[in-house]
């Protein structure tokens, strides 16, 4: 009956107009019933506009004595209020009455009028009327016109009354225009960092050196020019950049084309100049944005340099990332590493070691190495793990049986009962708080040490009492096994710790085809000569015929992707190094360049990415919630199909090549 109603008062002008066409089409049959029937129309048109007429005068006259407070006008009513005003019934949204000023904004003739809401202004939710809130939580646009609605409700003791609201509409387009202005004018802080300063630099004559500098710093300061900023030098490679946040837009549009024109200038041996560029946005002061762009440098510095990221009081944005990391040629930072870690052990009444869930032979075999320091400090020492998930079960099963590892494998819920204040906990493989095995032992104990290898995501332990980040390195064995030649003697480290450490650098550079680098054949030359046995680690990798035929029948199942990207998707549940594997598979095959496998495992589904090192999967990866490596990337996607999963994995291919041009 409602929707009747409603209907009737929306389209009467139709309804009389059918009744009259009704009427004509009759008086070619019979023009008596042709004249009955207009008759009718007119007395029903009658009788409608003087009810309609009534209730307007009865809102009106209910209207009028509704006083409203004011200095300046003894008797003000809503009639005569300047601000645009309107009732309406709130189950249907029918407005009842608008005031001359409603009926302005709205481009009516009249100010009583029965018309729906949604069709004078489609933007306006009416929800929060219900919820007894009395502003709209967002600005209603009308025309080209905003506005802020302010509401209350007229409740009736009768429950079968319908519910009305009374709206005043407070025009605030001049305020929106110039609140907008003045985001588009807060500052931009940046510090645009040169990341290889000492590459290009080396072996250079002092005329060759200043003329590639004076190129570098010549199109940096482009920057200053098409954004209207200020761009100084503070340091030999860092830069201070300053401009309006209405140019940012612009220089996201373009790419940051900074990036790739610095890039076309190389230095020594042909080393292509690289930038790390940090923006900080949105700061409530300039302090704490070049607070933001100071952290926004350091995240692009921690994955490897030539990108942009952007740091706001909510989230980090990256773009760019697509040169491979170029590798340090000094060990001065591992060796400061160490001195500060063996301090933070000897001060230690226990140290913890704890990677990531579902703990692989890197993570392990960095923790063991670990364990080899803490024993010859002679300071407590535990890896915390759970053996019924972990990746790493036969050399864990290789190391149980030794006296020195007796009781050092234990579960999370044991480690918060052996901590105490004077605890280390040290983080190996990850630097993402939600990775780690256990969120609740990173929470509990506040001296902290991170060493991982991982390009730096959005998300990472803060605060930190120390952080060893290395995103060039192969592996985290790698960096343990640089911190251990300070600390310790070749003969403190057990063969079977020696062969977890080169099995680790093994597996994460796929037997050294892959992210390899000088100071990996040195690790790997050092975890030899004390003991590592190239047999042992070989056997530590196999798998049972089983779980070689489930790899074959997941490469199988492979669909190319731009005839560069194998994606594969496995029909059950199946090991992740299985999965792992079968992505390796895939780089055998002529003509692709980077694979993904794809598999249900305990309500999620796991990706599993790798590549040659021209596309870069940990981009992909990113879009999909996880990270990794240029070469090595991965994500786990909750509460999703595996077709939605695959979806969007496609998606995330064609925008990452889309963004690459």
């Amino acid at each position: 009956m409602k929707r009747f109603k409603r209907v009737l008062d929306l389209s009467n002008r139709l309804f009389f107009l059918c009744m009259l066409l009704f009427s004509l089409i009759t008086a070619f049959f019979n023009w008596y019933v042709a004249l009955a029937e207009v008759a009718v129309t007119l007395l029903v048109l009658v009788l409608y506009r003087r009810l309609r007429l009534r209730r307007q005068n009865k809102v009106e006259q209910a209207i009028q004595t509704i006083q409203l407070p004011s200095t300046t006008t003894p008797r003000m009513s809503l009639l005569n209020l300047p601000l645009p005003t309107c009732v309406l019934r709130l189950d249907d949204g029918l407005v009842l009455w608008g005031n001359p000023s409603f009926a302005a904004i709205t481009g009516r003739q009249d100010p009583g009028f029965d018309i729906a809401v949604s069709e004078l202004v489609p933007a306006l939710p009416l929800k929060w009327l219900s919820e007894g809130k009395s502003e709209c939580p967002v600005e209603v646009k009308l025309g080209n016109r905003s506005f802020t609605v302010f509401g209350s409700l007229a409740r009736s003791e009768d429950p079968s009354h319908t519910l009305t609201a009374l709206l005043h509409w407070v025009d605030v387009t001049e305020l929106m225009r110039v609140r907008s202005e003045i985001d588009l004018m807060h500052p931009v802080m940046g510090i645009i960092a040169l990341d290889n300063y000492e590459e290009i630099t080396k072996n250079l004559g002092d005329s060759q050196k200043s003329t590639l500098l004076a190129s570098i710093d010549d199109r940096i300061s482009q920057l200053s020019r098409s954004t209207d900023g200020i761009v100084r030098k503070y340091d030999r490679d860092r830069y201070l950049c300053l401009f309006e946040e209405r140019h940012l837009k612009k220089l996201i549009e373009g790419k940051f084309a900074l990036l790739e024109n610095v890039r076309e200038l190389a230095g020594n041996a042909g080393i292509p100049a690289t930038l790390s560029i940090g923006l900080g946005v949105s700061g409530a002061t300039p302090q704490e944005s070049l607070s933001f762009a100071n952290l926004a440098v350091d995240m692009a510095l921690s994955r490897g340099g030539d990108q942009v990221v952007i740091k706001n009081k909510l989230r980090f944005e990256f773009f760019g990332g697509k040169s491979k990391e170029l590798e340090k040629r000094t060990k001065v930072k591992s060796r400061v590493m160490a001195g500060a870690l063996k301090e933070l052990i000897l001060d230690a009444s226990v140290v913890l070691i704890m990677g990531h869930k579902q703990s692989d032979v890197d993570a392990i075999g960095a923790a063991i190495g670990l364990v080899a320091v803490a024993r010859k400090l002679e300071c407590p020492v535990h890896i915390v793990a759970d053996l019924r998930s972990t990746l790493a079960g036969t050399l864990i099963e290789r190391l149980r049986p030794l006296r020195e590892y007796a009781d050092v494998f234990i579960d999370a819920q044991t480690a918060l009962l052996l901590s105490d204040r004077e605890t280390l906990l040290i983080v190996v493989d990850t630097c993402r708080p939600e990775m780690v095995e256990s969120v609740e032992l990173l929470q509990s104990i506040p001296r902290v040490a991170v060493i991982d290898h991982h390009r730096r995501a959005a998300t990472y332990i803060e605060n930190a009492t120390l952080t060893f980040h290395e995103p060039y390195a192969s592996s985290t064995c790698e960096m343990v096994s640089e911190i251990m030649q300070y600390i310790i003697e070749p003969t403190d480290i057990l063969k079977e710790e020696a062969d977890g450490l080169l099995g680790g650098v093994t597996m994460d550079t796929k037997n050294f085809t892959m992210h390899t680098g000088v100071r990996t054949f040195e690790a790997a030359a050092y975890l030899r000569a004390v003991g590592a046995d190239t047999i042992s680690i070989k056997r530590l990798f196999q798998t049972d015929l089983k779980s070689n035929l489930a790899r074959h029948a997941v490469v199988a199942q492979a669909e190319m992707l731009n005839d560069q990207i194998a994606i594969a998707v496995a029909d059950k549940a199946i090991d992740r190094v299985i999965a792992a594997q079968a992505a390796d598979d895939l780089l055998n095959i002529s003509g692709i360049q980077a694979s993904f496998v794809l598999m249900p495992a305990a309500g999620q589904i796991v990706v599993s990415g790798r590549s040659l090192g021209d596309i870069n999967v940990q981009v992909i990866a990113e879009k999909l919630g996880g990270g990794g490596h240029q070469t090595i990337a991965g994500a786990q996607i909750l509460n999703k199909t595996m077709e939605e999963v695959k979806g969007q994995l496609i998606a995330a291919v064609n925008e990452y090549y889309a963004e690459r041009g």
